[in-house]
């Protein structure tokens, strides 16, 4: 079963959302900690989702171009 393009969309903001709702306050960490934890969040996310493309019958560059493709709209949307 392949996955659709809606529901990688899909997947990835609700895993957006997840990441969101684990940060810690900036004002209340390490500033060297606060980055490593953010970046170790974001693989682990990105690692989730192509397992679950290739899960699902999605090739490795279409994943990937789907990822690139959520973020230049979020760069976009000015995040």
């Amino acid at each position: 079963m392949k996955i659709t393009k809606r529901q990688l969309r899909r997947i990835i903001k609700e895993e957006r959302r997840k990441l969101v709702r684990e940060q810690p306050h900036y004002g209340q960490a390490d500033k060297h900690e606060v980055p490593a934890q953010f970046t170790n969040m974001c693989m682990e996310s990105l690692d989730l989702l192509i397992g679950e493309g290739n899960a699902q019958g999605m090739s490795f560059p279409d994943i990937i171009g789907e990822i690139q493709r959520c973020l230049d709209d979020l760069a976009g949307q000015g995040w």
